[in-house]
């Protein structure tokens, strides 16, 4: 498994865009650009290369290859090539050195580590000193060169033939893309030009040759680099001249690096062109791979493991294809340059982790167990998923490692001895009195999800490894970890009972007889529900009790009239019951305040850099320890 880097890749869609004879060049390079009039094709000089600019600014310029040192090659080209206005150099990352006889149809092509321009160049036409020199990656004993030539071997006079040799416009072409060549003698000499006579047919550079060389017929050596021309192409041609710059600029330029790349440098060179790597780089960058791409720009905006961990699960099929390339990087194209980085380094026993120290514990003390896992689809998935699907809880795999990983590695990879973490002075109580109930509640999945989730399942309330580990907080951790909550609220009085209604008197007879009794007496209030006790439910209110409405008496009879009878009064009616007192409300349940809850109502949550919900309990222990993204190697 392996962390993720962020690849300096290049675009490798090159070709076609930067190298188009359609590409815009700057004013001043119409002037000073180069190539071969009427000249002949040359497919012998591999060592004479194109150098491309990419971007707004696009250009074309020769060069020649003078020297190769390990994986580094040194090119020598014009000062003008290298520069924009001032001058001021360009940024290296717009360079390429395309190798071959048409740049055109070209695909072996290295990415310019560094360049320089000599110091006295001033940037004007004319200008002695236009010299530049770039330094580029992915060379190899095969790469050819040709020396620039040093004040010792200048034997040049007027003359002396030599060899020109470029990639500009031809007098049939204007859109060459194609090494030429001409031999012309030295028309003129001075120390810092050789000047060249280009009129009628005889031939000689234009546009599109600044920077290519003057070779000396023979042994072979740069005496020129092609610099301007007077007139046009059929006028005037000036090369500078190498010899009075080698020794104060050239060949310090090429002292002054040591040819061993960095593992940035050489992943570059191994990633494009003919690199040893660029197929996997142009199957995952060639415009075509849309999820290979996605992921490289969702880990590019990350600043942290867990947002390349959703990155990898987001983009699972261009994550791959990415890694594709860093395996290629790593065992065949910079096993040496990058045998240090972390993106390269082997997992000892399975995974790597971004924590070296719980990383050294794992390989040390559960090796065994790490690779177990490593090999088994299912456990690796748990151990690198943000979100482990529930059955990771009972993966004996997993458990298993994750058990030595607690036993043997609790200290260096952050794991709690008691299943929960929380702030210091909390989790220090409640390891010290509550641990057996901690750990019980961990290690069940229904206590885990009661404790993390919310709101909380049915049937929390009765689950007894809860209950007990928040009772023994609140007993034992009530100020460390905030546990204890308010009292219920007691419970409402009951409603009076109504009075009963009262009799009706007796309607008078002869002589009326007496008026029954009033009604009933109402019934007494209930009484007050008492309040809850430590978060009890408040205990319901008694019923009042029925008010008992006393029976009217009955009218006496009258006395018997003259012929009248007494009519008896009416019963005065029950009195109505009173109504039962309302139930207490329950007493809010206490929360463990110093307990980190994840916004959970009641409860603890496990230790883990993913936040996980899943009720797994090895997983989210785990989560602490091990690198949020791997990948086995």
């Amino acid at each position: 498994m392996r962390t993720i880097a962020k690849l300096a890749l290049v675009n490798v869609a090159f070709a076609a865009a930067a190298c188009s004879s359609g590409a815009p060049r700057p004013e001043a390079f119409e002037q000073r650009e180069s190539a071969i009039y009427y000249g002949q094709l040359d497919t012998t000089h591999q060592a004479v290369v194109t150098v491309v600019r990419q971007g707004s600014a696009g250009s074309v310029c020769s060069g020649t290859i003078v020297d190769v040192k390990g994986q580094s090659g040194y090119v020598l080209t014009a000062g003008h090539c290298v520069t924009d206005a001032g001058p001021t150099l360009v940024p290296v990352n717009e360079l390429y050195v395309v190798v071959g006889n048409d740049y055109q149809q070209s695909t072996d092509y290295y990415a310019v580590a560094e360049a320089s321009f000599h110091p006295l160049y001033d940037g004007s036409n004319g200008s002695p000193n236009d010299f530049g020199m770039i330094r580029f990656v992915g060379a190899s004993a095969a790469t050819p060169s040709i020396p620039a030539m040093t004040p010792a071997q200048d034997n040049l006079s007027v003359g002396t033939q030599l060899d020109l040799i470029g990639f500009g416009q031809t007098d049939t072409n204007a859109d060459n893309s194609t090494r030429y060549h001409v031999t012309k003698p030295i028309g003129q000499l001075t120390s810092p030009w050789i000047i060249s006579d280009q009129s009628g047919t005889s031939g000689g550079i234009c546009s599109g040759d600044s920077g290519g060389p003057a070779l000396t017929l023979g042994t072979e050596r740069v005496a020129g680099v092609a610099s301007f021309i007077s007139g046009s192409c059929t006028g005037t041609g000036y090369h500078g001249r190498v010899s009075t710059v080698h020794d104060s600029f050239i060949q310090p330029f090429i002292d002054g690096t040591t040819g061993v790349l960095s593992c940035d440098e050489c992943t570059t060179a191994a990633t494009i062109g003919n690199g040893a790597c660029s197929t996997e780089a142009t199957a995952c960058f060639d415009g075509s791979n849309a999820e290979c791409q996605a992921f490289y720009d969702c880990v590019v905006a990350c600043s942290d493991a867990a947002c390349q961990t959703q990155c990898q699960q987001d983009h699972a099929a261009g994550a791959n294809d990415y890694f594709a390339i860093y395996e290629c990087v790593c065992t065949t194209g910079c096993s040496t340059e990058c045998a240090n980085e972390a993106m390269c380094a082997q997992a000892t026993c399975g995974f790597e982790f971004t924590d070296a120290t719980c990383g050294g514990c794992s390989d040390s003390a559960c090796c065994s167990e790490e690779q177990a896992c490593a090999d088994d689809a299912t456990c690796t998935t748990c151990m690198t998923s943000s979100n482990p699907p529930a059955s990771c809880s009972t993966n004996a795999i997993a458990t298993a490692w994750n058990q030595c990983l607690k036993n043997n590695c609790a200290t260096e990879c952050g794991i709690p001895q008691c299943g929960f973490t929380a702030d210091a002075p909390c989790q220090t109580c409640f390891e010290g009195s509550c641990c057996s109930e901690s750990q019980a509640c961990a290690d069940d999945a229904t206590c885990l999800s009661c404790l993390s989730t919310s709101p909380a399942p049915a049937g929390c309330d009765t689950n007894a490894l809860a209950n007990d580990f928040l009772g023994c907080l609140g007993d034992s951790c009530s100020t460390e970890c905030g546990v204890g909550g308010a009292g219920g609220t007691g419970g409402t009085g009951g409603t009076g009972g109504t009075g009963g209604t009262a009799g009706t008197g007796g309607t008078a007879g002869t002589g009326g007889g007496t008026a029954g009794t009033g009604g009933g007496t109402a019934g007494s209030a209930g009484t007050a529900g008492t309040g809850g006790t430590g978060g009890s439910a408040g205990s319901g209110g008694v019923a009042g009790s029925g008010g008992t409405g006393a029976a009217g008496m009955a009218g006496s009879g009258g006395a018997a009239g003259t012929g009248g009878s007494a009519t008896g009064g009416d019963a005065g009616g029950g009195g109505t019951a009173g109504t039962a007192g309302a139930a207490g409300t329950g007493g809010t349940a206490g929360k463990p305040a110093g307990v980190d809850t994840s916004g959970n109502d009641g409860g603890c949550s496990t230790t883990t850099n993913n936040s996980h919900s899943s009720g797994s309990a090895v997983l989210l222990l785990l989560g602490a320890a091990l690198a949020v993204l791997r990948r086995k190697r």
